[in-house]
């Protein structure tokens, strides 16, 4: 009922009363309206601190050695279709298409790289890799079956060039922002923010941190938390860390000489290591 029409009746009711000499007490009250449950506004609920926590992850099984790999594992990165990992050899320049278990599916040529030591994935067909010593990265499509690309078929951005043997070791995309994360390895250690048109930004000091990590040998940008993940073959760890460098979490690596390092869709870890190592990792309870 509307409250004017209950509130008519009741003045109606009391005037009655009055003239009867009846006391307002007894005649009958209105039920009480309900109290309206409050809603809580976009502002007062708690926001959501999502992180990856490296810290709770579990081998899935012990290092295995990688079929077809000789030497010079560099780096990893996971295309979800057809769920495959692309695990770069810097030297002779190629990628190696594997299973989630390390099993090898097919073999690439990079026929005019040079020292390709980082590689990620950037959608459909195509990827990247960095070039540690001229400094650039290299910008290609690999199609399904193709056993060779060339560098003239790559489009190329320099970051810093003629960095020798301390140069670009790793490289990870945001697909959000669509632009790449580069790390040099030390001496010293570097972090840039590079846009495809070529524009460079520091997102941090790097030798200032994340603390403990003496080296920068893989990078990886997680797209569902924004975090990203550092890999350190002399400190042993992946480390998670925001995109102001600050560390969120820590996973200790035992794997000799870890350069590279993905995720899957699944939150699993997949590692590689000189000079033909691979491990995976998996979420443990939080």
């Amino acid at each position: 009922m509307p409250d004017g029409s209950m509130k008519a009746i009741v003045c109606s009711l009391l005037l009655l009363a009055g003239a009867r000499g009846l006391p307002p007490a007894a005649l009958p009250q209105p039920s009480p309206l309900p109290t309206p449950v409050p809603v809580a506004s976009p502002e007062t609920v708690s926001p959501l601190s999502p992180a990856i926590r490296l810290d709770s992850y579990l081998p899935l099984s012990a290092p295995v050695r990688l079929e077809g790999v000789e030497e010079n594992a560099s780096g990893l990165a996971f295309k979800p279709d057809p769920g495959t990992l692309y695990l770069v050899v810097n030297n002779p320049p190629g990628i190696v298409e594997l299973t989630p278990e390390g099993a090898r599916k097919r073999a690439v040529r990079l026929e005019g790289f040079e020292d390709p030591e980082g590689i990620a994935w950037l959608g459909g067909d195509s990827f990247a890799v960095v070039e540690e010593k001229r400094g650039a990265i290299a910008i290609f499509d690999l199609p399904p079956g193709a056993d060779s690309v060339g560098k003239a078929q790559a489009r190329e951005i320099t970051v810093e060039g003629d960095l020798g043997n301390s140069g670009l070791e790793g490289i990870a995309y945001d697909p959000g922002s669509d632009v790449f994360y580069v790390v040099k390895e030390k001496d010293p250690k570097k972090i840039y923010r590079v846009t495809r048109k070529g524009e460079i930004s520091n997102p941090w000091p790097a030798e200032a941190g994340p603390p403990g990590i003496s080296d920068m040998s893989d990078i990886y940008f997680h797209p569902p938390t924004g975090h990203l993940v550092i890999l350190s073959h002399e400190s042993a760890a992946a480390v998670e860390c925001t995109i102001e460098g600050k560390e969120v979490s820590r996973l200790p690596i035992d794997l000799r000489q870890a350069e590279g390092a993905t995720l899957d869709g699944r939150g699993r870890l997949y590692i590689c290591g000189e000079p033909y190592w691979f491990q995976a990792f998996e979420p443990g309870k939080q």
